[in-house]
């Protein structure tokens, strides 16, 4: 069983425009593996992945909200490559089971690949809470259900039953059940939380809710595990409760969060369900913002160069504009990190860089949203003109607070940014941290060693290369890169022959 070499062109798309997962930043491979693509995809297109080992992502606690955390997951990039692609392949047949999208019942990563890689169609967000409050308006009563711990809790088994009901060959659901599988280790539950082809993993998995509701006579509403049912009354709304529980109990193991799952009149459920809808921004400078961007926007992740935006437009983006708008997200009693993270990607495709020095210096406050922080970052990196190196000493200093040193992620996102943005300096500092600092830090210290030249340092690391953990060898593969030419060739030759496919590319994308 391999993969179409369209299908692997289809995922290479997919992963340069929406990257590898939604929770880490970008990882450099991603690059290499563009410019390396007709080697990497020859060894891909040869890939039997009924006996393929999916192996080498890493797992990292990251932070959902002020208060709540989830256990992601990045895949090995060349794995990461081989899902998309097998989604990319059979999606189709699951999409095919699932409620029809013109029922307008489910709202949720509805499968739809085009050709620039994008594997969804544009979020429905909204359309479910206005279809919710329409059908809210019919109904004298609203039960409201949301599953706790949804991803993690997914049982492998009914899993595995919904993929054969889809029509998927065996040997396809197998792949599929030894990735997930292979994701939770002797847990038989869980898919990992980050890649974007899972979602529709996770969609699957529900078919069962949903087909129950609809068997009932149900009319309901769903985005993933957020579920509005619309009844006639509370006798029919509790008797609906009970039978999805029963049904999550039987499918899944699966419980409904108590703080979240209610029966409202539908007088109470309609102005929470239409705040929820109406894209309210968090004051008008933000909607301000917001305007001028969907006006130069040609898409909702293409750029926007600042030179076709007028003076006047410009000036809606100064550093007190942006700063107040950000202060009064984290000001905010319960901050709305999934809007604050929407703001965030907005000001990326811009790259004006008069938020740089507020996020810097609260970064410890916007941990929900580094993924999106480090890409305004780097968008931001040519048009900004204050002192980067400042901005590095402030990030040393938060290296060094206690939220920092207990969490492996944040040390990452941080140390990352020293890889990403050279002028942050610092190199001594950095290099000076490696032998105290864990194997993800140590990846990220050897890269921004790469960003500063720092041949000297990463020469006494060339003979540790073979003790190294897959993701801190590609990334010393990658920075060896800064040696001089003969260095650096006899040094590749020397480890190709223990080299992987991928190490392989990032070697030959290294040499001189």
């Amino acid at each position: 069983m391999k993969l179409a070499p369209s299908s692997l062109d289809w995922a290479l798309e997919h992963v340069r425009r929406h990257g590898d997962t939604d929770k880490f930043p970008r990882s450099f491979e991603i690059d290499v593996i563009s410019r390396q693509w007709a080697s990497v995809r020859a060894q891909l297109a040869n890939v039997d992945l009924t006996t393929h080992r999916w192996r080498g992502e890493r797992k990292m606690l990251v932070p959902k909200d002020a208060v709540s955390f989830r256990n992601a997951a990045q895949l090995d990039p060349l794995d990461s490559l081989l899902l998309a692609g097998l989604i990319y392949e059979v999606g189709v047949q699951i999409e095919a089971k699932r409620s029809p999208l013109q029922d307008h019942r489910v709202f949720s990563y509805r499968f739809a690949p085009a050709p620039d890689g994008t594997l969804f169609r544009p979020d429905q967000w909204d359309q479910f809470w206005e279809t919710s409050i329409q059908r809210a308006r019919a109904s004298s009563v609203v039960l409201t259900l949301d599953i706790t711990d949804f991803y993690n809790q997914i049982s492998h088994h009914s899993m595995e039953n919904q993929l054969t009901r889809c029509g998927l060959a065996v040997p396809v659901t197998k792949v599929l059940m030894n990735l997930v599988k292979s994701s939770t280790y002797s847990v038989s539950k869980g898919i990992p939380v980050g890649p974007h082809p899972t979602h529709l993993l996770a969609e699957a998995s529900l078919m069962p809710i949903d087909e129950l509701l609809l068997q009932r006579g149900l009319e309901y509403c769903r985005y993933v595990d957020d579920i509005n049912i619309f009844c006639d009354s509370d006798q029919t709304a509790h008797v609906a409760l009970f039978a999805v529980a029963g049904a999550l109990d039987q499918y899944h193991k699966l419980t409904l969060n108590r703080s979240k799952t209610r029966v409202l009149p539908s007088r109470q459920f309609v102005p929470i369900a239409q705040q929820k809808a109406n894209d309210q921004p968090i004051n008008s400078r933000e909607e301000s913002i917001l305007a001028i961007i969907k006006k130069y926007a040609t898409g909702p992740y293409n750029p926007i160069p600042v030179s076709v935006l007028t003076p006047q437009d410009l000036a809606k983006f100064s550093q007190s504009a942006l700063e107040d708008i950000l202060a009064a997200y984290l000001g905010a009693s319960e901050p709305d990190y999934v809007r604050l993270r929407f703001f965030i990607r907005r000001l990326s495709q811009v790259g004006v860089p008069g938020a740089v020095e507020y996020i810097v210096s609260n970064l410890s406050k916007l941990l929900p949203a580094l993924a999106e922080v480090t890409v305004y970052l780097n968008a931001a990196t040519p048009q900004y003109h204050g002192s980067w190196n400042n901005l590095g000493a402030q990030l040393l200093v938060l290296l060094e607070s206690p939220l920092a040193k207990e969490s492996e992620y944040l040390q990452m996102v941080i140390l990352g940014l020293f890889g990403r943005i050279a002028e942050l300096n610092h190199i001594a500092k950095l290099t000076g941290r490696y032998a105290s600092s864990s194997a993800s830090a140590q990846r990220e210290i050897v890269l921004a060693a790469a960003a500063a030249g720092a041949d000297a340092w990463l020469r006494t690391l060339k003979v540790d290369f073979s003790r190294f953990d897959p993701w801190l060898r590609r990334a010393f593969a990658f920075a060896v890169r800064v040696l001089p030419p003969d260095e650096r060739t006899f040094w590749i030759k020397e480890v190709k022959p223990l080299a992987s496919p991928l190490e392989l590319a990032i070697l030959e994308d290294s040499k001189p």
